[in-house]
């Protein structure tokens, strides 16, 4: 039989070993996505010229125009997602879609409204977007300085949602 000081003495032990463990194992309170991204996904106009082909881009290279960074350069990804800026209300971003072969650079430009949303107290706020209107350089078939065709819309939503394609860029087939 255990004496009663014996018993006190292996509880206090006991629930100073649970409290230790309790204090050491490190979590990320934040279980949702902070900062939300626009998901474009690309595509290639088929010889019939109704016809739309899932594309990936060869040698893409895909940053914001108003620097000299970089964000994607890779090859075969039919989709990227970018952020827009939560400091103003229109960004532009260029698009190569094949850099080892032309230099054929187009601009997209965003127009957008903010909204500041609170996700909760471990995440804090972040920016969600209703995108307004995207507007790409223009490609005329005496002009062969621009590979994009023309974008579309898809959802403006920009919420961080998942699985959602915002941004529809269709590339001319002799691109």
């Amino acid at each position: 039989m255990i004496k009663t000081g014996h018993k006190l003495l292996l509880t206090v032990i006991t629930l100073c070993a649970l409290g230790q463990a309790a204090c050491d194992t490190e979590r990320d309170p934040c279980l949702e996505p902070v900062t939300v991204a626009l998901t474009m996904h690309t595509y290639r106009l088929a010889d019939t010229g109704t016809a739309i082909i899932d594309s990936s881009f060869t040698n893409a290279l895909l940053g914001p125009l108003d620097s000299d960074k970089v964000i994607y350069q890779a090859k075969a990804i039919p989709a990227y997602r970018i952020t827009l800026s939560p400091m103003a209300d229109t960004c532009r971003w260029y698009l190569q879609p094949d850099s080892a072969q032309s230099k054929k650079r187009d601009t997209l430009v965003f127009h957008y409204k903010r909204k500041l949303q609170f996700l909760s107290n471990a995440c804090g706020y972040t920016y969600y977007y209703t995108v307004d209107s995207v507007r790409s350089t223009i490609r005329n078939f005496a002009d062969t300085l621009h590979a994009i065709d023309s974008v579309r819309l898809n959802n403006g939503d920009v919420n961080g949602k998942a699985d959602v394609t915002h941004l529809k860029i269709y590339i001319h087939k002799k691109s």
